[in-house]
């Protein structure tokens, strides 16, 4: 992405749009897909490279220079993410569910 806007984008939506893929390659394997589709609708996808998995994603919103969106797992997993442009890159803030087994001490 070259930083132009695009047609019925916002500048700083324009500058998220694309595919990212985290710089610590043993940070996280998911890839964040962000696309602005006619009729002013964003279209967010995330894939686990792992497997190709494609998380099923709902609540996209976009508000000032943060787009958030959660996504769903087949391991049963959710996650939020919060994401903003810095730059060339994007910064990923992740909150994630975890299942943790517990016994009788």
């Amino acid at each position: 992405m070259t930083g132009d806007t695009i047609a019925g984008a916002s500048e700083p939506l324009s500058r998220l749009l694309g595919r990212w893929i985290c710089m610590d390659e043993w940070s996280t394997w998911v890839a964040i897909e962000i696309e602005w589709v006619p009729g002013q609708r964003i279209s967010v996808r995330a894939t686990d490279t792992n497997d190709s998995e494609n998380a099923e994603i709902y609540d996209v919103k976009f508000e000032g220079e943060v787009l958030e969106f959660a996504a769903h797992w087949s391991t049963g997993y959710f996650t939020k993410y919060k994401v903003r442009a810095l730059g060339h890159h994007m910064e990923v803030t992740a909150t994630y569910t975890r299942v943790d087994h517990f016994k009788k001490a």
